[in-house]
């Protein structure tokens, strides 16, 4: 599961109202915006979740293959901090993605047949690392094109919200 949907079920699941104190309670912050393929605040999820922050990182994010793409040591351990910190301002750049021409926009995708299936081994969808990848448009499992989710729209992202949320088997976060 990519750090993303982690941390879009724990909204989900959170008693508040606010979307702002949501952040507040697991990030400590009113607003962020949480990247899909390489999220900052990794050791503040570590905490407030349980998992370790490097499971996080190299299970969680893209940051094994993008990092593969980084010659230096220094670049690496830079950006994983970068990831691990809470503030995420520099991961881009020191990604080098800023520069690149592969597409890690704005957008989370999903497998219609990993969905059915996790909804009825889990009750809810998990937002997969392996779809989130750039250039990635098919799912590795099912061989099904993959849906394509803007995360832009309506300040979503910053919310920390799984778009639209009765896709991936939860009920409106408002109710």
């Amino acid at each position: 599961e990519s750090v993303f949907g982690l941390v879009a079920r724990h909204h989900a699941t959170c008693p508040y109202h606010s979307l702002r104190e949501k952040n507040r309670v697991l990030l400590y912050r009113p607003d962020i915006k949480l990247n899909p393929q390489l999220p900052c605040s990794l050791n503040t999820i570590s905490c407030k979740t349980g998992f370790q922050a490097d499971e996080l990182l190299y299970q969680g994010t893209t940051y094994p293959l993008v990092s593969a793409t980084i010659r230096n040591l220094k670049g690496k351990n830079d950006l994983r901090l970068a990831m691990l910190s809470d503030c995420g301002t520099s991961v881009m750049s020191l990604s080098r993605l800023v520069s690149s021409r592969l597409n890690f926009g704005n957008t989370i995708k999903y497998c219609p047949r990993c969905l059915e299936s996790d909804r009825l081994k889990y009750g809810y969808g998990v937002w997969y690392t392996n779809h989130q990848i750039s250039g990635v448009t098919v799912c590795p499992k099912h061989l099904t094109w993959l849906t394509s989710i803007s995360i832009d729209a309506d300040g979503l992202n910053k919310r920390i919200e799984p778009p639209p949320t009765t896709l991936i088997g939860f009920g409106s976060s408002e109710e």
